[in-house]
């Protein structure tokens, strides 16, 4: 599968794979909410409580024409206004503040008194907050009481200056202030409540600065547009499979895991590919120490033997050697005794006692593993290979340390790269494609290894499904 590279490195993410990265730090992100949940009842529980009381009054319009033209009551609602206005005004405030016990500065009167006026309608609503429920509801009642009556006097006034003695109200109390059961602020599940909002989502905003920090390759797509290749199998994370020192066979005692029915999908897939592209020879490497590509190359092999192919594992990592354990094999005589003519290529080869996959060792520790492995195909040693096995997995070190891969990778038919998700970044993922690319490696597939269980439904258990299906349909012309 070739990419280009402007195609490669595009970072187009898909909601699933957001929603990956966002669930590997999901402890993250709790944490995050409920601390800031908690500052927000923590700072709710040390405010004063204020209560807030509030009386309603009808303001009647004056009787009197002239008065009324006086007042601007001709025109409703700047009247109405004007009189919420005066709710506040000087006469009305030290009315308030007259005999008031404790007692409240005129000026604090003035500002902390609500007023409002109902829409449509001639009633003001006259609140005021206090630190007590019966503060609150007093002042409020006051507030009501000293309005109306500086209102009636200013009318009287008005009316006695123009000759006129009768009587004019200025309006009633039509609903006095009941005292507050709860406080008005603070508000405790609003308060807590828009503290876990904010908690979660500076968790989120945290989460996606340490992701682009981190680099991580957000799920298969992700990994497919970097590498240039098919993700041919999910392999779940087994803390058990770390500890083995064998491979897992898919059908050990008639029981599969996840870990060995990816592995039987992973060898469905390279089947489909090395029929149908006629490879033999598959170099498996990894950016990084670690990813698994050990396991992985001897799961593999295990897989394709029991589909009844001829295979052979050999064990190119000159530098640190795995395979040899294993496959439960003792040191000797190998590769480099081969390539180096100490020892004859086929007498080398042994066959594991734990399974039905050959196995061609490391051999003898060189001093220069890249000029061991730069010479198999001149020492004859890939061809003959070729003649005698089906498929031939070469299991190199990692890409990024040394070189030894990418002169396994020149001269094999291609590469299957392990990726596992919390060993290497998508730097290294993209690296590492660059280093293949320059040597002209053919990428057949990536493994996704050792994924989280819980992150499986949005990998996506479905991986390599394109493949199954051709295998399947094209299974009666595989060879």
């Amino acid at each position: 599968m070739k990419t280009s590279s402007g195609d490669i490195g595009r970072p187009v993410v898909d909601l699933r794979e957001y929603l990956v990265m966002l669930w590997a730090r999901k402890w993250l992100i709790l944490l995050c909410t409920l601390l800031f949940g908690g500052l927000a009842l923590a700072w709710t529980l040390t405010r004063t409580p204020v209560y807030v009381a509030t009386s309603k009054v009808l303001v009647l319009p004056p009787q009197n024409a002239g008065l009324a033209d006086a007042l601007g009551a001709s025109d409703p609602q700047a009247f109405i206004n004007t009189e919420a206005q005066l709710v506040r005004s000087g006469p009305v405030v030290r009315s308030v503040a007259n005999g008031l016990q404790p007692s409240v500065p005129i000026s604090d009167l003035e500002t902390k008194v609500r007023v409002a006026v109902v829409p449509t309608t001639n009633v003001l609503e006259i609140g005021y907050p206090a630190s007590t429920p019966e503060r609150a509801q007093a002042i409020a009642e006051r507030f009501a009481e000293s309005y109306l009556a500086s209102r009636t006097a200013t009318r009287a006034a008005m009316l006695r200056a123009r000759g006129v003695s009768a009587k004019d109200d200025a309006g009633q109390v039509i609903q006095e202030a009941t005292l507050p059961t709860s406080p008005a602020s603070p508000q405790l599940v609003v308060n807590v409540a828009l503290g876990l909002v904010v908690g979660f989502l500076i968790g989120l905003g945290v989460a996606f600065v340490l992701d682009a920090r981190a680099g991580r390759v957000h799920g298969r797509s992700d990994l497919e547009r970097r590498v240039g290749a098919p993700v041919l199998a999910v392999v779940p994370k087994d803390r058990a499979l770390g500890k083995l020192q064998r491979p897992i066979v898919p059908t050990e005692q008639g029981k599969r895991t996840g870990a060995s029915e990816a592995y039987a999908t992973l060898a469905t897939n390279v089947r489909y590919i090395l029929s149908h592209e006629g490879l033999q020879t598959i170099t498996i490497t990894s950016s990084l120490a670690g990813e698994g590509k050990s396991m992985t190359c001897a799961n593999l092999a295990v897989a394709l033997a029991q589909a009844g192919q001829s295979v052979l594992v050999v064990s190119s990592d000159l530098r640190a050697p795995r395979i040899e354990s294993i496959f439960g094999l003792n040191g000797g005589r190998g590769l480099s005794d081969v390539v180096a003519g100490r020892a004859p290529l086929f007498e080398a080869i042994e066959r594991s006692t734990l399974t039905s996959v050959s196995v061609l060792k490391s051999g003898h520790v060189s001093s220069s593993p890249v000029a061991v492995l730069s010479k198999l195909e001149s020492a004859g040693v890939l061809p003959d290979l070729r003649s005698a096995f089906d498929v031939v997995l070469f299991d190199a070190p990692p890409i990024l340390p040394v070189a030894d891969a990418g002169v396994l990778a020149s001269l094999t038919d291609g590469v299957l790269l392990v990726h596992n998700p919390r060993k290497a970044n998508s730097r290294a993922v993209s690296e590492s494609r660059d280093r293949l690319e320059v040597v002209g490696a053919h990428i057949v597939g990536v493994v996704f290894n050792a994924v989280e269980k819980e992150y499986e439904p949005y990998y996506g258990s479905h991986y390599g499904a394109v493949y199954d299906s051709r295998a399947d349909n094209s299974a009666s012309t595989t060879p």
